[in-house]
């Protein structure tokens, strides 16, 4: 790493379109695309996160409140680049005079779907800011990008969540770190800034990175299934699936949808799932007629983040 480096870190890989998945055609970091399918992804033997230190560093590596003179908390800088494996990292970048992001391809990650303009104009939108674009490149230079969710608006833009937008861009850390003035010097919320300083610690996220991380899926519900396989006839048979979630579920809202035949959609039809006292799995029994030839079918809750789950996505 660079002699100004502390440390460095990213997802092991990224993945789109999962069971789980909350938005279509998006990159999800491995972690947050795995709590939000309910089960591992890639191979239990591979990482989710990788991080990278600098050994050059006077590293602090106690657990004392008061860091020792001329030291790093090395504590505090792993939790810091934790954050950034766990999600809080965009894939916008800047080359020359054109912004782009998505990793060479057209979908953007899920932190980059709520990155606005201080006009409120968001940053994915092809119309307003084509992928790659000048103009996309001049406002992820601007110091005027905020960070917009169900968490996180605000109509006062004090209170918005001010993104590191410096000109000109810094590799590694611009867009991907809240702003510095207005955050860090051991602030509550300087744990994601992009600079630490001698004796600086913090062992707390803070309450705007918390909301963040809920906004882009680590507070929700998750539906775990496996697709049933074909049959040679159609009989009784048991959907099943196993909910997950951060919160309690609205009461009566797990449903199983179903279509037989490939029918018009506004036949299909909808059962409450029960829950399966011994196993906790959810499960409803359906007897198919004996004409069935296909069945398409996806299972449907709401919790009480206000949030509406479904799986497929």
């Amino acid at each position: 790493l660079g002699d100004n480096v502390l440390g460095a870190a990213n997802t092991n890989d990224y993945y789109r379109n999962f069971p789980g998945a909350r938005e279509v055609n998006t990159f999800y970091p491995l972690a947050l695309a795995e709590k939000l399918a309910g089960r591992e992804l890639n191979s239990i033997n591979e990482d989710d996160i990788y991080c990278r230190f600098n050994s050059k560093i006077p590293w602090y590596y106690g657990t004392a409140p008061n860091v020792p003179i001329g030291t790093f908390d090395f504590t505090s800088i792993v939790l810091h680049e934790l954050g950034h494996g766990l999600g809080f990292v965009s894939s916008m970048r800047v080359s020359g005079q054109q912004g782009f992001y998505g990793f060479g391809t057209r979908f953007n990650a899920i932190y980059d779907k709520f990155l606005l303009t201080g006009e409120g104009k968001k940053l994915t939108d092809t119309l307003t800011f084509k992928n790659p674009s000048n103009v996309l490149r001049n406002s992820l230079v601007s110091e005027d990008i905020f960070f917009s969710g169900p968490n996180t608006q605000s109509e006062v833009k004090e209170n918005k969540v001010l993104i590191y937008a410096p000109n000109p861009w810094e590799g590694g850390s611009s867009i991907s770190h809240l702003d510095d003035d207005k955050y860090g010097n051991g602030g509550i919320n300087s744990l994601m800034t992009p600079t630490a300083s001698l004796r600086e610690k913090n062992l707390n996220p803070g309450p705007l990175v918390m909301k963040m991380f809920q906004d882009m899926g680590w507070k929700s519900t998750s539906i775990v299934h496996d697709p049933l396989k074909n049959r040679a006839l159609a009989s009784t048979i048991r959907f099943e699936a196993k909910i997950l979630s951060d919160t309690t579920l609205v009461p009566n809202s797990a449903k199983l949808v179903y279509l037989l035949n490939e029918a018009a959609s506004n036949q299909a039809k909808s059962v409450e799932l029960q829950k399966d006292p011994v196993s906790g799995m959810y499960f409803a029994n359906v007897s198919l007629p004996a004409n069935t030839t296909k069945v398409e079918y996806y299972f449907e809750t709401k919790d009480n983040f206000g949030l509406t789950t479904t799986s497929p996505g």
